[in-house]
């Protein structure tokens, strides 16, 4: 196998299991993962390894189990930082600060959102992907913050301010990439 035929089998891989995580199909998920694992173990490779890491976090947090879908995605944060991954840094620390958001940590959350703030001018590589997940789940943040501090009588204008740009900006990237899709 060469290095695009790993590529596809991990995207497919992936996304195939996001689409029947999504329906429940937690078994299927779950046949998938196992079976990665092993072509992963088979090859050495570490695209598949990192495939079958976001496939057992995403199933995680399809599950509602927000704690340890944020462990996981941490080691697999690590993982993809030692193996040169770093496409899939944005992805997964937006993942990772989700989880954390989901799981009642609004601080640790937003401390993740504001290292995706310097993304994508670290990255080399942009598709409309890596760009979207980052701002989505900054828009989240700041709109929790923004609730949070509403509901305790201490809404911060800044706040405001910073959720209207990230809401600018995604729709600024939607429209430029909007033309490479049908």
């Amino acid at each position: 196998m060469g290095i695009g035929d790993f590529y596809r089998a991990a995207f497919y891989a992936v996304w195939l299991s996001m689409i029947l995580l999504y329906r429940g199909q937690f078994d299927k998920v779950y046949h998938i993962s196992k079976e990665l694992k092993t072509s992963a173990e088979d090859y050495k490779n570490q695209m598949l390894f990192t495939a079958y890491y976001i496939i057992i976090g995403s199933f995680l947090y399809a599950k509602g189990d927000f704690g340890q879908a944020s462990k996981w995605v941490q080691k697999t944060i690590e993982f993809v930082e030692q193996t040169g991954q770093q496409y899939n840094r944005a992805i997964l620390l937006s993942f990772l600060a989700r989880s954390l958001l989901y799981h009642g940590e609004l601080n640790k959350s937003k401390q993740i959102v504001e290292k995706l703030n310097q993304f994508p001018g670290e990255e080399k590589t942009i598709i409309p992907y890596f760009v979207a997940a980052p701002v989505y789940i900054s828009i989240i943040a700041y709109y929790c913050s923004l609730a949070d501090q509403e509901y305790n009588g201490r809404l911060s204008p800044k706040i405001k301010r910073a959720t209207k740009v990230y809401i600018k900006r995604m729709l600024k990237n939607s429209n430029r990439y909007i033309h490479y899709y049908p």
